[in-house]
């Protein structure tokens, strides 16, 4: 079925037909109903070329997807772009992906530089965001998962910084005292959130994170095995990873070097993953709906490109999930 037929079936204009399903210009309330009403009765779907030219649109969503991932984030990309899509394809929109590391948008830009895109979504937000300011200033409408410090950004995140000062809090309240932070890069804002809900949790507890036992920038297994070696020697209660594969690789020195969970040190992580969960011990971690996440933050695009103002949202879709590793 094409416009020409809804057309000569009403006995309308193509322009009337075409002013109904886009919307635009002028056209009586009660023809417009009664092209729409024949459109779902009969099941029409407009080309989306024919629609996008129309619309000055190509349907397409840029996702940046970072380029530095590891394996262990991976299944939190992948739970994200499932969510991402699974509300921008019942929309008609399809999704481009950009890989691109920390500050270098090369991927992106060359995607906008060829209008590719009607907007782009950004998967990690830095503290000092070249990306961020690139979209800015070329006007294309964006949002981040992921807050940053600029209000007038889009932003769509998980209560990272609630979730970490309930889970610190647990901890502290099972006697716990001593624990000691280890967390990865400090540029990232996700690690900054983490970092204030560690020291929440003690602000709340009418105390204060012992100096010296908070381990940012450790990047690497070399980085890493070094500063386990220089916790293992302080005596600590518990060691509290800042996402998963930090907690992994520190139950593996642990095991190496005889140290048993919980029995010797209690573990937990920030973030939750099925490595954790299978794990013997199984870990301690924060388990959020990374699925919920994509779907709020390609509502919020879609939002944005039909002229709304999206509220930012802070998803408090999570559970601390207590396991053997803090027993």
């Amino acid at each position: 079925m094409t416009i020409d037929d809804i057309a000569g079936a009403l006995g309308v204009s193509k322009t009337t037909v075409s002013r109904a399903i886009s919307g635009n210009g002028r056209i009586g309330a009660e023809t417009r109903e009664r092209v729409l009403e024949y459109i779902r009765c009969h099941n029409y779907r407009p080309n989306l070329v024919a629609k996008g030219l129309a619309k000055q649109r190509t349907y397409n969503i840029a996702v940046v997807w970072p380029g530095d991932y590891t394996s262990f984030d991976l299944p939190f990309f992948q739970r994200l772009l499932i969510g991402i899509n699974s509300y921008l394809s019942e929309r008609d929109y399809d999704i481009i992906i950009a890989v691109d590391v920390g500050n270098d948008y090369t991927s992106l830009k060359r995607i906008v530089d060829n209008r590719k895109c009607d907007g782009v979504i950004l998967t990690r937000t830095l503290k000092r965001d070249k990306t961020i300011a690139y979209l800015q200033q070329e006007g294309i409408p964006f949002v981040t998962v992921g807050s940053c410090n600029d209000a007038s950004v889009t932003q769509i995140d998980n209560d990272n910084r609630g979730a970490c000062c309930e889970l610190t809090q647990i901890l502290l309240a099972k006697g716990y005292k001593r624990l000691v932070l280890i967390g990865g890069p400090s540029d990232q804002v996700v690690n900054e959130q983490r970092y204030e809900g560690f020291t929440d949790a003690y602000i709340r507890a009418g105390a204060s994170p012992e100096e010296g036992l908070a381990y940012m920038d450790v990047v690497d297994d070399m980085h890493l095995h070094t500063v386990l070696s220089d916790i293992i020697k302080r005596h600590v209660d518990g060691i509290v990873c800042m996402d998963d594969y930090l907690a992994a690789q520190t139950l593996i020195k642990c095991h190496t070097d005889e140290i048993r969970i919980p029995e010797d040190i209690k573990l937990a992580s920030f973030y939750d993953s099925s490595a954790l969960r299978n794990s013997v011990p199984s870990i301690t971690s924060i388990r959020f709906d990374d699925h919920a996440l994509g779907e709020e933050a390609a509502k919020a695009i879609l939002q944005k490109l039909d002229g709304c103002v999206p509220r930012n949202e802070k998803l408090r879709q999570y559970n601390v999930v207590l396991r053997e590793s803090t027993q």
